[in-house]
């Protein structure tokens, strides 16, 4: 497998709640060996989210949720695109929705407890770090006899398919055509398979399985999960190219 060098950035999560006894115990700034940023009202968090850019937000919807994350999703805002998960008092689906529709990612249920805040921002950093992408890559190439032509003009292929079939998916489940939601799920599946991103896969394989059981809430739930790793993966374009570039230029030599 090929070696790569690369400097990974930390991953850095805004929680915006008030005190509360899991961040009292929690260590926050050794979280995942990452780091964690506590606000606790609008007015700091606003402008928080305003100047620092992070790869997770956590919001309390008692913190004025809808107005923190009318600002997060304004084009110019440099958290126009990070994942936020609204912090809730209930469990209603209709509600959930409406945030959703707001902006947010995903939304759980109070009380906040140190068990939530791991497995979450576990779950939202897995596959930040490009390394398990380009190993993929890797073993695309060695799938493919390391004819580096035809790898390059894979992933070429995959980065103009993705943005326009998790689109498509999103749209399809918003107007409740299951059928359309799940053959576009089905053309991503086979891509990132082809591709061994097999995280993105399995999370299809759940959403695939999700809309044949007819199941909206595992639905919504695996897409937005889906979505996610789709991004990251996207933000990670300019790495895995120079990645292919510089494995084409070293077998040329």
């Amino acid at each position: 497998m090929l070696t790569t060098t690369y400097k990974h950035q930390p991953f850095v999560t805004l929680i915006a709640h008030q005190p509360c006894d899991a961040l009292n115990r929690l260590k926050l700034t050794t979280l995942f060996n990452n780091v964690c940023v506590l606000t606790q009202t609008v007015d700091e968090t606003a402008i928080t989210i305003t100047n620092q850019a992070f790869g997770l937000m956590i919001i309390d919807l008692n913190i004025n949720g809808a107005e923190l994350i009318s600002i997060a999703r304004k084009p110019d805002c440099i958290n126009f695109a990070t994942p936020a998960i609204a912090l809730t008092d209930n469990n209603d689906t209709t509600a959930h929705k409406n945030l959703i529709a707001a902006g947010f990612d995903e939304c759980l249920p109070k009380p906040l407890t140190s068990t939530i805040i791991k497995e979450t921002i576990g779950f939202w950093h897995d596959d930040d770090n490009p390394l398990s992408h380009l190993n993929a890559i890797d073993t695309l190439l060695a799938k493919c006899k390391y004819n580096h032509g035809l790898v390059l003009k894979i992933c070429h292929q995959l980065f103009e398919d993705l943005p326009l079939q998790i689109t498509e998916i999103e749209e399809a489940l918003q107007q409740g055509t299951y059928k359309n939601a799940f053959e576009a799920t089905h053309k991503i599946n086979g891509s990132v398979k082809i591709c061994c991103l097999n995280k993105i896969g399995e999370l299809a394989d759940s959403l695939e399985r999700s809309i044949i059981e007819k199941n909206t809430h595992d639905a919504d739930l695996y897409f937005l999960a889906l979505k996610h790793r789709i991004i990251v993966f996207l933000k990670h374009r300019e790495t895995i190219f120079e990645h292919l570039y510089k494995a084409s230029s070293n077998v040329k030599q």
